[in-house]
């Protein structure tokens, strides 16, 4: 016979979820929400890909993998509580931290020097300290899976 508490009783679902998972689960959803405006950018202008600019269709490609599949999989493996969703969270952030610090060695075609002299060093200064604080947000991510990876499982 069925019993209806029996999925109250499990390790999987919302309830178990460490709090600060959960903050990071709706950051997730809410970035997935405004996937199609960041897929829209990335065909019109594309992406640095471990500090290579990709165009067209394999920037496409990237951002789909990356924006929609990866949270995807991550989401549910949170709610699943799989064994290896911790590797998963440490793996996916620490690719985001290397190919956020990739994009440092095409800085030059990431800031059009359309602008002058000054303003252009400018842009260079304030895209390195966007690049440093994405970077240090997803290394501080891929160390949180790390520390909490028994409560994940």
């Amino acid at each position: 016979m069925y019993n209806p508490l029996v999925f109250m009783k499990s390790k999987n679902g919302w309830k178990n979820i460490p709090l600060g998972f959960k903050f990071l689960f709706v950051f997730i959803c809410l970035g997935l929400a405004f996937t199609p405006f960041t897929l829209l950018g990335i065909v019109t202008t594309g992406t640095s890909f471990f500090g290579i600019m990709v165009h067209g269709v394999m920037a496409l490609l990237i951002g789909i993998i990356l924006s929609i599949i990866a949270p995807v999989i991550l989401l549910v493996a949170l709610l699943k509580k799989y064994n290896w969703t911790w590797k998963y969270g440490v793996a996916v952030y620490t690719f985001g931290t290397i190919n956020t610090l990739g994009t440092l060695l095409n800085l030059d075609a990431l800031v059009a020097p359309a602008a002058g002299g000054e303003l252009v060093t400018f842009m260079k200064i304030m895209m390195i300290m966007m690049i440093m604080v994405s970077a240090g947000f997803n290394l501080m991510l891929a160390i949180l899976f790390y520390v909490f990876r028994k409560k994940l499982q």
